[in-house]
């Protein structure tokens, strides 16, 4: 590990005031970016986009062989904004010689790898308005209607720049339940999954695996783990078996850009009371095609391969400890039985989603 001993603090840009600062590259503020090339401003020079990581991704660790969005491809960037722009989808596609290829598979809903190859487009275009390596540590006013975001950059030295607007889309953080942090190679959160498991030598052996979660992302990794290795699996899931996502024409409306207005004017248990019935739009819930191959799977798997996996249905996991050396033991309640039990397992797959706080800490 490099220690910085010294960071110097650069002499405030005096000479440049930006129209606004965005703090994270990901899809919000990309495509506040791109709008605002197309609306005459110049990356840069009246707008910044400021990104801890060294390159801009789009959640790298889950890009399994084959996964796909659940959205339609026009739902990209800027194209419901305006569609002719130069940053849509469709374009990139175009630019890639992938158009007709990519109409010819027939589905609406792009792989990962393509929209992620797509941000990394947008990011690229958009040149000196995006610093990559750049952590923002502290953001406040200058006296006047100005603020000042301080952060420190790719050299080691510290920056502070003046901006009359902060936009903030710095996402979520991987969600680690019971203490854990993440520090322990064995103890893999699906944001870090194709990037720790590249690491481990042993991974696609057979080993003992369990995976925690029932929504979109836990079905997603439990393919992979099916079609890409020869581990025993269990899933622990709180209900009887995966939960189908909500997508009717009628309540996809509800993400119409109009209803946004209609929403921000409910009153606030009205709004609360919106959100939680739309839970299954969302949140612990599966796409219906990823359910129907992955049953396939698991019905192949069970009586062709005769291969240990086993759906822990109505079980929430309630510990796991994690000694040095020793397997790692998770304890679980069966809320059908009003039982508890605990099983070893090699490794520990935490499809847990991420945490969302609004960052007044800055």
């Amino acid at each position: 590990m490099v220690e910085i001993n010294i960071l110097k603090l650069t002499e405030i840009e005096m000479s440049n005031i930006y129209d606004f600062i965005a703090i994270g590259a990901g899809p919000a503020n990309l495509s506040l970016g791109a709008q605002a090339v197309e609306r005459g401003l110049q990356p840069g020079k009246d707008f910044i986009i400021l990104e801890k990581d060294t390159e801009v991704r789009w959640h790298p660790g889950m890009l399994l062989p084959g996964s796909r969005l659940d959205t339609h491809f026009v739902k990209d960037l800027v194209a419901m904004v305006n569609p002719m722009s130069r940053f849509t989808f469709l374009n990139f596609l175009v630019q890639h010689k992938r158009l007709e290829g990519f109409l010819n598979c027939g589905r609406s809903t792009p792989y990962r790898r393509d929209f992620d190859e797509y941000l990394r487009w947008v990011a690229n275009a958009l040149g000196d308005g995006i610093r990559t390596g750049s952590c923002v540590s502290e953001i406040k006013q200058d006296g006047s209607d100005l603020y000042l975001v301080k952060y420190l950059a790719r050299d080691g030295n510290f920056q502070e720049v003046r901006t009359r607007d902060v936009v903030l889309g710095v996402g979520g953080k991987p969600k680690y339940p019971f203490g854990l942090n993440g520090s322990d190679s064995r103890i893999i959160h699906s944001a870090d999954f194709l990037t720790k498991i590249a690491k481990l030598k042993d991974f696609k052996e057979n080993n003992s695996v369990l995976v925690v979660g029932a929504g979109q992302s836990a079905a997603e990794l439990v393919k992979y783990l099916l079609g890409a290795t020869k581990n025993s699996i269990d899933v622990a899931i709180s209900d009887f078996g995966f939960g189908i996502k909500e997508g009717t024409s009628f309540m996809n409306e509800s993400y119409n850009g109009e209803f946004v207005d209609r929403f921000f004017d409910m009153p606030i248990e009205t709004r609360k009371w919106f959100v939680n019935q739309r839970k299954n739009m969302n949140y612990g819930v599966v796409d219906e095609a990823i359910i129907d191959g992955l049953y396939n799977d698991y019905y192949y798997d069970k009586h062709f391969e005769r291969r240990s996996i086993s759906f822990l249905q109505f079980c929430r996991v309630v510990k796991i400890e994690a000694e040095q050396n020793q397997p790692i033991q998770v304890q679980f309640s069966n809320h059908e039985s009003g039982g508890k039990f605990a099983n070893h397992y090699n490794y520990v797959v935490l499809a847990t989603g991420y945490e969302f706080s609004e960052p007044s800490r800055l």
